[in-house]
């Protein structure tokens, strides 16, 4: 018992650290790209329970970003605004949130910096919270020290601590994944009316945070069954049946319909939330007007789930749930289309195989990946230990054995499970967006760390007679490697601060650097703007072309007089004086163009490879490079 508070004492004290790490990190970030959509559509779900702002992404991250904010006296919301008012029922106005957002932050009188830094406080708390979750999961399979590890690991990850404080969607979106999984295996293990509910609350509030969690229900469907199968013929194995026996029927049915009760009050959660916030204050036709708008952009393949929708927001009692299916279906739309991205040299818009893979091995730390090959080694050791010797002497038969081996470990196994279920669904996307796309398998890799070193670090007697790592080494040097490695992993936590965004390990130099291997929210989401106009000011630069990639305002952070003029890389010529671009629009506009881009009007792949003749004279953070170019004569 001692020992279980003073671990829930570390946990809260590392989780304090994550917290203040992050926090003080992105104190002078810039409003990045996609806070400005957001933030301005919470607003309008906390004040008016109107969704017209927004749908393609759930509401509930945005309205934890907006309650602090509602805070703010005299706070001018510009409803009056045509993207927002319509009054004329333009079809180009609707659902004009990037306009909305940018006019409400930086264009309505309001201080921008205390809007972000407040709306920042409600992502941060769900950061918070799913760091609790892998330090109670991982406690729960091996023990307070592997539960202390994962979350040491966790809190300290740059892509976490950059990702995990914007009000942005793909944290809480491993939040919901992780702690949905968590519940429901607790569910499957002890079928009670408590752990159903809560699974179910726990599922419909994951689909809340962002809509690729919908991959939660073809996974609790493998798990359902995957549970069923094991117990069936660990059952049979001890009654030393034949496994060509019929299944038996009801248990089948009892864990789908569990299961299925589980989605039904998933989405009675999601009725209650988006009836309360998403359509009561929403006019009913301006719903339909709006919904017929945006699913007219569907492809011809999407038209039928466009049709369903419109149906859908016909009927009043069907409004929340129709409201929802059209943010699924935006999602699922955007994601065939691809998106326009710059990696390793080159630029396109449909996705490359090894994008993501190149971006997990340079952007986690070489410590992690080390400790992962550990843990990946331990772990595999340990199972052919328990699998082929422990196994092999008990008396039960071969399947009773080796389900009861996959029953003790399913949790593992279902980790796992996840992970290759989202790396599959994430190679087969068309969608290039980050590192912060992978945000939902890392807990369950951080866990995954922890139990496959736990042989290693609680000096077990049967695992130190068998594990080749032992033999090798002894128990005291392994536990010395992985003390190294997590120093080492604390100190590559340490030294990208205040930069997380645009952190990468060591193999990115072999590249000459991550501005190299991608961009975007790798490195450039509009974060440093605020610092560019600090270095205008320091340098009295009295006039400066800027190339900015983000919806922040440069007006609004250069010194007062400054003359800003706007480029873009498609005109003719080029700028003179003192030019800032932005890292994403310099490489996007000087790369090797390949699966059929620049075959577009507007397709610009060399617009600035006129840059490469000259140094710049700074780099603002990690994303807006500055130059000082002659004059054309």
């Amino acid at each position: 018992m001692k020992n279980m508070q003073l671990g829930t004492k570390l946990a809260l004290l590392i989780l304090l650290g994550m917290a203040v790490l992050a926090y003080t990190a992105a104190w002078n970030d810039t409003m990045i790209t996609d806070e400005d959509p957001h933030i301005a559509a919470g607003i309008g779900y906390v004040q008016k329970a109107d969704m017209r702002l927004n749908p393609e992404h759930p509401p509930l991250v945005k309205v934890l970003a907006a309650l602090p904010v509602t805070l703010i006296p005299d706070l001018n919301v510009p409803y009056d605004h045509p993207y927002w008012a319509n009054p004329d029922a333009d079809p180009n106005l609707v659902n004009g949130q990037w306009e909305f957002g940018q006019t409400f932050i930086f264009d309505s009188g309001n201080d921008a910096d205390l809007i972000v830094r407040l709306a920042r406080l409600g992502p941060m708390l769900l950061m918070l919270l799913l760091g609790w979750f892998v330090y109670r999961w991982t406690r729960d399979r091996v023990g307070v020290g592997g539960g202390l590890l994962a979350l040491f690991l966790y809190a300290t990850a740059p892509a976490l601590l950059a990702h995990g404080i914007l009000v942005t969607t793909d944290v809480p979106a491993a939040l919901g994944i992780f702690a949905a999984t968590y519940f429901y295996l607790l569910y499957l293990k002890d079928p009670t009316r408590k752990t159903l509910l809560w699974a179910g609350i726990a599922f419909g509030l994951a689909q809340l945070l962002k809509f690729s969690v919908v991959l939660l229900v073809p996974y609790f469907g493998i798990l359902a069954f995957a549970w069923w199968w094991l117990q069936v013929m660990a059952q049979r194995g001890a009654d030393k049946r034949s496994v060509t026996t019929a299944l038996p029927v009801r248990p089948f049915l009892a864990h789908v319909g569990g299961t299925m009760i589980v989605g039904l009050i998933g989405v009675a959660v999601i009725y209650v939330v988006y009836a309360l916030i998403a359509t009561a204050g929403y006019p009913a036709d301006r719903q339909l007007a709006d919904t017929m708008v945006l699913v007219s952009r569907f492809p011809e393949s999407g038209k039928s789930a466009g049709d369903l929708v419109v149906a859908m927001a016909k009927v009043p009692v069907l409004r929340p749930l129709a409201q929802y299916l059209l943010g699924l279906f935006m999602v699922l739309q955007r994601a065939a289309g691809g998106n326009t991205t710059f990696f390793m040299g080159q630029v396109a818009r449909d996705a490359w195989l090894s994008y993501f893979p190149m971006l997990y091995l340079t952007k986690v730390r070489l410590a992690v990946h080390l400790l992962s090959l550990m843990a990946l080694v331990s772990g595999f050791l340990a199972i052919r230990r328990e699998l082929f010797t422990k196994i092999v002497r008990s008396g039960k038969s071969l399947i009773a054995r080796v389900a009861a081996f996959a029953q003790e470990h399913f949790d593992e196994l279902a980790m796992i499970l996840f992970i290759l279920i989202y790396w599959a669904s994430t190679l087969l996307s068309n969608l290039n967006i980050g590192i912060r796309h992978l945000s939902p398998t890392m807990p369950f890799v951080f866990a995954l760390i922890a139990i496959g070193l736990k042989p290693l670090l609680l000096g077990e007697a049967d695992a130190n007679a068998h594990s080749m790592l032992h033999r090798l080494f002894g128990a005291a040097q392994n536990a010395f490697i992985v003390t190294i490695l997590v120093i080492w992993a604390l100190i590559s936590g340490l030294i990208p601060f205040p930069h997380y965004l645009g952190s990468f390990n060591a193999l990115a130099e072999l590249r000459g650097g991550g501005e190299n291997i991608a961009v975007d929210s790798n490195l450039d989401w509009g974060q440093d703007l605020k610092r560019l106009g600090e270095y205008v000011e320091e340098q009295q630069i009295e006039s400066i072309t800027i190339n900015y990639f983000g919806w922040a305002l440069p007006k609004y952070y250069m010194p007062e007089g400054t003359q800003i003029n706007g480029w873009w890389a498609d005109w003719d010529g080029q700028p003179e004086g003192w030019f800032a671009v932005s890292a994403t629009f310099m490489r996007q506009a000087c790369a090797e163009p390949v699966r059929g881009f620049g075959d577009r009007e507007g397709d610009n792949y060399d617009g600035y490879c006129f840059l490469n003749d000259y140094a710049p004279e700074a780099i603002i953070g990690t994303s807006i490079y500055v130059y000082n170019l002659p004059t054309a004569k």
